[in-house]
C-alpha cells in the first residue's frame, strides 16, 4: 500500500475532553507513556543507533510532516508543547509553515514556561483553558491566515552558536494543536494527521519500558477509513 494513500492521524473523541494530541497517543493507563520523537538529521537519519525518520523536523519531505489543517477563516489553532530530552546546551524552537512552504508563523522557542505550555499530561487532557476553562493550559492561539493545510516543524539550537544541532534526537514529550471554530463555539476534530508518526515511549520503571495502547485511523483518498489499535505494544522508539 503507498503511503501517498494514506493519512495517517489521531482520533478526536467527541466528548468532554478538548485536546488533540498526547491525549490520544498517551492513552490514559498505568505503564502508557508516548511522546513525540525528533530526528533533525536529514542526511544519515541520527544512525549513531538505528536510523530514524525526520517526522517533523526542519526540512522534512512531505511525507513526514506533521500537518493540520482548518478549513474555514472563523477557525483558530490553540495549540501547546512540552519538551522532552534536547541535545546538551541546547534549546528547541518550532515554526509554522503553509502547504507552499511558505513561514506563516516565524521562528519561536519552544515553551518552557507561561503561554503555550503544558506542564502535564493531566492539562494535555483537558485541553486549552481558553476553551475548557480551568485545569487545563493557557495556549497560544495560531490565526491562519487563510483556511488550509498547514505544518508545524520542530529544531534544536545550541546555546552556545546559535546554530541547528543536526545529529542529535530530542523528544517532544507533550502536545496539543487543538482546532476550534470560533463562530459556531466548537473544536474540530481529527484535523491533526501526519504519513509517518515517530514516537518515543517511556523508559518505565525497573529497566523495561513502557507501552502504547492507542488506536490511529487512516483515511485514504477514497474516503475509507480503516484502524489500528495496539494492545501494550512496547514500541521504544517507533515509526507508525
Amino acid at each position: 500500500m503507498k503511503l501517498r494513500l494514506l493519512l495517517f492521524f489521531t482520533l478526536f473523541i467527541p466528548n468532554l475532553l478538548l485536546a488533540e494530541g498526547s491525549n490520544e497517543v498517551w492513552v490514559d493507563l498505568p505503564n502508557h507513556i508516548t511522546w513525540l520523537m525528533i530526528c533533525p538529521d536529514l542526511l544519515n537519519h541520527c544512525s549513531g543507533s538505528d536510523p530514524r525518520s525526520n517526522f517533523a523536523a526542519y526540512g522534512c519531505s512531505p511525507d513526514e510532516r506533521l500537518y493540520f489543517v482548518t478549513n474555514s477563516v472563523d477557525e483558530v489553532v490553540y495549540m501547546g508543547y512540552k519538551n522532552g530530552s534536547v541535545p546538551w546546551n541546547s534549546h528547541l524552537v518550532y515554526r509554522i509553515k503553509n502547504s507552499l512552504g511558505t513561514v506563516v508563523q516565524v521562528e519561536s522557542n519552544l515553551p518552557t514556561a507561561g503561554t503555550g505550555f503544558i506542564s502535564n499530561i493531566g492539562q494535555a487532557r483537558v485541553g486549552p483553558n481558553q476553551i475548557a476553562g480551568a485545569g487545563g493550559y493557557n495556549a497560544h492561539v495560531f490565526y491562519p491566515p487563510a483556511p488550509g493545510v498547514y505544518y508545524i516543524e520542530f529544531a534544536a539550537v545550541s546555546n552556545n552558536t546559535g546554530n541547528y544541532v543536526t545529529n542529535e534526537w530530542f523528544q517532544i514529550e507533550l502536545f496539543d494543536v487543538t482546532v476550534y471554530d470560533t463562530l459556531n463555539t466548537a473544536v474540530k476534530p481529527g484535523r491533526l494527521y501526519s504519513k509517518s508518526w515517530q514516537f518515543y515511549d517511556g523508559p518505565g520503571g525497573m529497566g523495561g519500558w513502557d507501552v502504547n495502547s492507542s488506536t490511529f485511523y487512516v483515511y485514504s483518498t477514497d474516503s475509507i477509513i480503516t484502524s489500528v489499535t495496539y494492545d501494550e505494544m512496547e514500541g521504544r522508539a517507533w515509526l507508525m
